[in-house]
Parts: C-alpha cells; structure tokens; sequence
C-alpha cells in the first residue's frame, strides 16, 4: 500500500484541505468582527441618540425654571453662566437685560459630550411695586454723600444706576457710575477724572446731562418702627449680637421680619442666610467679616457703620441717620444704599443696583410707586433653537 504522505497527489491534496479549513475559520472571524463592530456601531449610534435626547431634556427643564424664577424675580433674576449639576448632565442659564426687560435667556444642557442650546427672550410688564424715589437708585444721601476710595455703582444690563445727594455729591477718588449723578446743591469733584468719565448712564436716550446739581430733594424718610413690629415675625426689646452662621428663614416672595428694639453688632464673623427683612431699633455695626447668601434688607433706626470687615451684602443698607464706611472696611452691595443723612464711603465701595421688590420694604411702611396696578407680567417673545 502507498504512504499516501509520499505520494505527491496526497500532498498536494492535504495542502488544498489546510488551505479550505484556514479559509473558512478566516471567513467565521471576519464574520464575527464584522457583526461585532456591528453591534458596537449600534450601540455607539444608540448611546449618541440617548445622550442628545437627554440634553434636549435638560435644556427644555431649564425654560420652566427660568419663567419661574423671573415671576418670582422679574427685576433680579439675571444668573450669568450659573450651572446647575444633575444626575444625568448639566444645566448652564445665562440671562441679560435691564430689570424692567426685555430679557435673553442663554440655556444650555449637556450630558457626555452632547449639547442642546436654546434662547429664550421675555417682555416684562411692569407691576407697578417699584419702590418709592428715596430708594430708586444705587446710592441716595439725604445730606451729604461722599466717596474717599475707588468705588463703582454699576447698573444690570440696560437700568441707570444713579447716585444722588440731597446737599453735596463729593468724589475725592476714582469712580465708575452706570448712571447719573445729581446734588441738591453742589457736585464737588477732586478725583481726576471728568463728570462725563464718572457717569455713564446705561440709557440716555434723550441726551440729558450726565451730573446735574440744584436738583429737588428727595428727602428719604425714617422706617417705621411700629409697621416694622406689627409686621414682624420675630420680635425682641433687646440688642442682637452676631456671630458665625445665622439662618432667617423666609423665601424670595415672603422674606421673614425679624425686630430687634435696640443695638446689633458683630462680635465674630458672620454668614447671614435666608430671605429677610432686619429692623434695629438703634445702630448697627459690623466690625467682622459678613455675608449673605440670600437677600436681606437692613432698615437702622441710627447709624450703620462698618470697620475692619470685607461686609458682602445682597438687599438693602438703609440708615435713619448716617451710613459710614471706614476706611478698614469693604463694602458690596447688590441691591441700593440710602440714608436720612450723610453717607461717607472712606473705604471702597461696590453697589450693583437691583431695585428693591415690595415685600423688602412694605414691612417698614414705605408704600410702592403705583402698587394697584398688578403683578408683573412675563411674555415670551422669541424662542430658537441655536444647536441640539
């Protein structure tokens, strides 16, 4: 019997086998590389998908909390770049505009990689609670109001920032105004720079005169220290000493009134939380560091001072006597300072002017400017999809 190894045709014949197993396992594994880049493909395609809708979720949350936060806020809400983190991505909301609109809202949603961006713009109708003259500005000094240090009074997007002294206006250094700024008596200006580089008013449509002195007083008046108690949902006789962490309570529409009848200072640090109104029926000093997170106005029987702090302040400053900055002290303020008095600003001053809503000053019996007129109304008057 032959070897079939030896013979020749057998040789040639198990090469031509090898060659057809080799070829077909070849086959199976291309096969199967191709059905599983297959299904990778699908679930890339699918997990892509599932990101963009998720995105688009996210971002079509955000105008819900946006109209909502500008009911709740008309004149305030304006984040810039806020980011908001959820489980599934992130919520970015920029919104510009002067506080009686209209408003562009940016708002951004992102979940790995995959991005839904929309813009949203919103007419504001005013509601008729803008608060009384004495109060409708950045800075208002019944007497003399005076600036010693670089300051700013800057206003939110299209709304004037106005500074105003019953008798004097004094700048003895550097400042910025995104307003006007008016003196019943004089405007005395020793800093370097001219009245047009110092007030720039965000509107002036009609071309006025940027710093006017001979102007009317407007005579800011004494809170009420007996609406202040009848309103108040927390009362004291006694003075208030502050120090670390301190919760008010309230919401933005229903801010917590809280009395105290004579002195309150610090006596450490101090972080303010909550949405507040504060009444102290004599002076108020802060001498530590202080802080609110949340909105807090402040109506002083007396005097308010501030020495050796960095005091950052959202709400209202408003003295039934003097207001004094020292020269040790920091001052920022969003919202708008006023004082039956003099204001003497000798160390820095920043003040971003957003106007007090009602609940923050009805409590001390001061009355909005046509407050009958209704609640204010948002309307949406564009809405575009910029990439999803």
């Amino acid at each position: 019997m032959r070897d079939p190894l030896n013979n020749p045709n057998g040789k040639e014949m198990g090469k031509l086998i090898l060659l057809i197993v080799l070829g077909s396992v070849m086959t199976t594994m291309v096969l199967h590389q191709s059905q599983l880049d297959s299904s990778m493909e699908q679930t890339e395609t699918s997990s892509i998908y599932e990101n963009k809708v998720i995105s688009r979720n996210i971002a079509y949350s955000g105008v819900k909390l946006v109209e909502s936060q500008l009911r709740n806020e008309p004149n305030e809400y304006r984040p810039s770049g806020v980011v908001h983190h959820t489980s599934e991505g992130d919520l970015t909301i920029t919104a510009t505009g002067p506080a009686d609109g209209p408003v562009e809202v940016t708002i951004r949603g992102t979940s790995n990689g995959a991005e839904t961006v929309l813009v949203t713009q919103y007419d504001i109708e005013s509601s008729g609670e803008e608060p009384p003259s004495f109060m409708a500005a950045g800075i208002v000094a019944g007497n003399t109001l005076e600036f010693e240090k670089p300051s700013s009074v800057n206003g939110n997007g299209g709304t004037n920032a106005n500074v105003h002294a019953d008798t004097d206006l004094k700048i003895k250094d550097e400042l910025h105004v995104s307003g006007f700024g008016s003196a019943g008596n004089n405007i005395q200006n020793d800093s370097g720079m001219s009245l047009e580089d110092i007030f720039e008013p965000s509107s002036n449509p009609d071309d006025l005169p940027v710093a006017s002195e001979g102007v009317s007083n407007l005579n800011p008046p004494d809170p009420s220290s007996s609406e202040a108690m009848e309103n108040a949902d927390h009362v004291s006789s006694g003075s208030a000493n502050w120090s670390g962490v301190i919760n008010l309570g309230g919401s933005a529409n229903d801010p917590e009134v809280w009395f105290w009848g004579n002195d309150a200072k610090t006596t450490g640090n101090v972080i303010m939380n909550g949405h507040a109104v504060v009444f102290i029926g004599n002076t108020l000093e802060i001498n530590h560091d202080f802080r609110v997170n949340g909105k807090v106005s402040f109506y002083v029987i007396n005097d308010i001072k501030l020495k050796n702090a960095d005091v950052e302040i959202t709400g209202i400053l408003y003295s039934g006597n003097s207001i004094t900055i020292e020269d040790s002290a920091e001052l920022k303020l969003t919202g708008s300072m006023t004082a039956t008095n003099d204001i003497m600003a000798k160390g820095p001053v920043e003040v971003n002017y957003r106007p007090a809503a009602l609940p923050y000053f009805e409590a001390v019996g001061f009355e909005a400017v046509g407050a009958d007129s209704g609640n204010p109304t948002i309307t949406r008057t564009r809405f575009r999809i910029v990439s999803e």
